[in-house]
C-alpha cells in the first residue's frame, strides 16, 4: 500500500463528506431541489470523492472491499460527463442514506491508518 498517499486521499474524502454535510445541514429535500447552488456544491464534492477514490491503491480497495469504490467512480463520471442526466432526487438520497455509511467506513480507515 502507498500508505501516505492513501491516507491523504482518505482524509480528502472525509473533508468532502464534511462539506456535503455542511451544505445540507439546514435544508430539507424540497429546499435542496430548488437550490441550484446547493446542488452544484454537493455534486462537486461527490465528484471529488469519486476522483479521490479512483486514485486509492488497489491494495487498500481490496482491504476495504465493503466500500463501494466502483460506484463512487461511476457517479463521478456521471457528474463530470453527463451532469444534465443527474437526478437531484438520487443525489439527495445519497446524502441521506449512502453518505453516513461511507463516512463511517472512512472514519474506520483513518483510525486504522493512525494505529
Amino acid at each position: 500500500m502507498k500508505i501516505n498517499r492513501d491516507l491523504k486521499l482518505i482524509e480528502n474524502i472525509f473533508e468532502e463528506i464534511a462539506d456535503i454535510e455542511n451544505f445540507t445541514e439546514e435544508i430539507d429535500e424540497e429546499r435542496f431541489m430548488y437550490n441550484k447552488e446547493k446542488q452544484k456544491a454537493v455534486c462537486l464534492s461527490f465528484q471529488n470523492i469519486g476522483e479521490y477514490s479512483n486514485n486509492i491503491s488497489d491494495e487498500l480497495k481490496q482491504k476495504y472491499s465493503n466500500v463501494e469504490w466502483r460506484n463512487m467512480k461511476g457517479f463521478r463520471n456521471l457528474i463530470a460527463h453527463e451532469y444534465g442526466k443527474v437526478s437531484m432526487g438520487q443525489v439527495w438520497n445519497m446524502v441521506k442514506v449512502d453518505l453516513p455509511r461511507l463516512k463511517s467506513e472512512i472514519q474506520k480507515m483513518i483510525v486504522d491508518f493512525r494505529n
